[in-house]
């Protein structure tokens, strides 16, 4: 894990002990983001091709950073290692994983976006634009890490007085604090106060996140007509969410209506395919 002496004084962070994963499916975009990685002082990099193995790889390896190169015309694409990650559960909290495309059409970046990575880099980039944007979310990731630990050793309790005694209006990562503090609170049954905590995120911000979170409160209290229409307008907004088709899914059998159910997964497997094509 990087090391930085004072968040707050914009240190320079040290990498020289940290273990990236860099994924990409052309040779010589591979050998130039490898240089820029190493000028960075990273020292343990491995860099390897978009396919399959790339998942076993991630399985068996505890990486601080992951560069992920998302192109629709590779067999494997970036967003779907990113999916299957998140899905087998070997994305820790305090790793980051960042995104990157050629493709800068609209279409292509919202996809990417609905993903969830930790951060998205346009090619090309500079080796400054690149440098950037690792220290902008490695210094999000180690003012939580006190907060991560706690979740990954599962004392959620801890975690949640960690992540509160941490939060105050100018602390530079807030809003994400917030919404993590809500995330805690769903996890140990506090679903009053994670409902008035995501629908003020809700409101003032439109963060899909808190949105999502707060659908899956609604869900907790069996107010089934407000998760659905939670979950409805989410899918109006970002048609490629699909987490939020999964818990619609979940709606419809907890009330019955299975044919909504089966046309709400079956929307879901049309995202998909738009998501990953030939799969």
């Amino acid at each position: 894990m990087p090391l930085v002496t004072d968040l707050k004084l914009n240190r320079k962070i040290d990498y020289s002990d940290t273990n990236v994963l860099l994924v990409d499916s052309s040779g010589n975009m591979r050998a130039t983001v490898y240089y820029m990685l190493r000028e960075f002082g990273m020292h343990n990099i491995k860099a390897v091709t978009s396919n399959e193995r790339v998942i076993p790889l991630i399985s068996r390896n505890d990486y601080d950073i992951v560069l992920l190169s998302h192109n629709v015309r590779d067999s494997v694409t970036g967003i779907q290692i990113l999916e299957e990650a998140r899905y087998r559960g070997f994305i820790r909290p305090s790793s980051a994983w960042i995104c990157m495309t050629s493709d800068s059409s609209q279409e292509a970046i919202l996809q990417v976006i609905d993903s969830n990575p930790d951060d998205l880099l346009i090619k090309p980039f500079t080796m400054e634009e690149l440098k950037q944007r690792i220290d902008q979310v490695m210094r999000r990731k180690m003012a939580l890490r006190p907060v991560d630990l706690a979740v990954e050793a599962g004392s959620i309790g801890q975690a949640l007085k960690i992540c509160e005694n941490l939060i105050y209006r100018e602390h530079p990562e807030f809003d994400h604090l917030q919404i993590v503090r809500g995330s805690l609170l769903l996890q140990l049954g506090r679903l009053e106060d994670a409902r008035r905590l995501f629908e003020t995120i809700y409101q003032e911000s439109g963060e899909k996140e808190a949105g999502l979170y707060l659908a899956k409160v609604f869900i907790g209290m069996d107010e089934l007509s407000l998760a659905q229409e939670q979950l409805l307008k989410l899918i109006e907004r970002s048609p490629l969410m699909i987490a939020a088709y999964d818990l619609l899914a979940e709606v419809y059998e907890k009330q019955g209506i299975w044919a909504r159910r089966v046309k709400c997964c079956a929307k879901r497997h049309q995202r998909l395919l738009w998501l990953f094509p030939g799969k």
